[in-house]
């Protein structure tokens, strides 16, 4: 959905030290902004503080003035660990803190960021795999991806694994009725869709070509998309399509609470095979139908219920699953961490290696 972790306060990037924080720890974040801001610096809570500067290619000044705020920062606080998230920059930010300050890191992978397109840059996967041998703990936010960078770490490194939750105080059983009011759609339609990347990467193309099998055999099924849009995927042109655009955070619970069936597309790819979908997690803590791409961890979350599972790149297959979900839905009885369970989790690692 292209959230930003200042301007949406949510997900992993947020949620984690939040909860941290609220455990009884001292938490001092520092990020780079790649949108512009300017230098941004809040106390959160009374336990989280938060210092962003803005960071592009051609001006590199945000960064060395960033890095040189959080070894001062380091001198008077003397924290026992150092978590470096987000992107490869900011684990190579984590990996020189640490080495430079003598304090151990731990490395949080929320997604492969090999997949990301700033692993092309020239010499980006070299000073990922650095960082991740310099780690003195690696989480991972699914057993796939932990068994991927095992080959990067240091043989006395600890891998963990932390997977993604949810806000249950947002993400969770609505009025359908009431939530298709507040997006503005139609309430007594068969409603389909999905949110997030609209994006070739996230086989958005499958469920465009599968909606098209659908409307031949059942014209009511409406498809509703949230998110960004790709113009090498152009959005169907029907009338029966509805688009609404990027949603803020607190909407995309009604958009999954609007549908009668949610769709969770993925490619079998360096980023969908590593990836644990957030999307999956909110839907399933909203108790709605869903059909998943058979990729990696929605394969194991959904090994009960493989009515639930298509074969990634099969539009016939994805459109016969669509259609007997409608006649005969199925809600996987599947628990949802929350916030507060994975952030005991990491306080546990931070605590172990003081």
């Amino acid at each position: 959905m292209g959230k930003d972790v200042l301007d949406d306060r949510y997900g992993r990037m947020f949620e984690m030290p939040l909860e941290l924080s609220r455990s009884g720890i001292k938490v001092n974040c520092f990020s780079l902004s790649y949108r512009t801001r300017g230098y941004f610096h809040e106390n959160i809570t009374g336990g989280l503080e938060w210092v962003s500067a803005d960071f592009n290619l051609s001006h590199s000044s945000g960064i060395f003035s960033l890095v040189k705020e959080i070894l001062e920062w380091v001198k008077i606080c003397k924290p026992v660990a150092f978590i470096a998230t987000s992107d490869i920059i900011h684990l190579a930010i984590g990996q020189y803190v640490s080495q430079k300050a003598n304090i151990p890191l731990i490395s949080d992978l929320y997604d492969n960021f090999e997949s990301y397109g700033m692993s092309k840059l020239p010499f980006m996967n070299f000073i990922y795999r650095n960082a991740l041998k310099k780690s003195s703990v690696v989480t991972c936010v699914s057993k796939p991806l932990s068994e991927y960078v095992i080959k990067y770490c240091s043989s006395d490194c600890q891998i963990e694994v932390i997977e993604n939750a949810v806000d249950h105080a947002v993400f969770k059983p609505l009025s359908r009725q009431e939530s298709r009011t507040k997006l503005s759609l139609p309430e007594g339609e068969i409603l389909i869709g999905t949110a997030g990347a609209l994006s070739e990467n996230r086989d958005i193309g499958v469920l465009y070509s599968a909606y098209k099998i659908v409307l031949a055999k059942n014209p009511e099924v409406h498809l509703v998309l949230a998110g960004r849009s790709s113009d090498k995927v152009p959005i169907p042109e029907h009338h029966n399509v509805h688009y609404l655009g990027e949603l803020e955070h607190r909407s995309v619970a009604d958009f999954y609470n609007a549908l009668d069936l949610a769709i969770v597309p993925l490619t079998d790819s360096i980023f969908g095979k590593y990836c644990y979908p957030q999307k999956a997690c909110e839907i399933l803590a909203c108790r709605r139908p869903l059909v998943a791409s058979s990729v990696g961890v929605m394969t194991d979350m959904l090994k009960d219920y493989t009515e639930c599972l298509f074969d990634d790149g099969d539009a016939e297959m994805l459109a016969e699953r669509i259609l007997d979900q409608l006649n005969d839905p199925v809600v996987p009885d599947i628990a949802i961490h929350g916030w507060v369970d994975q952030s005991v989790k990491m306080k546990k690692l931070v605590e172990a290696i003081r």
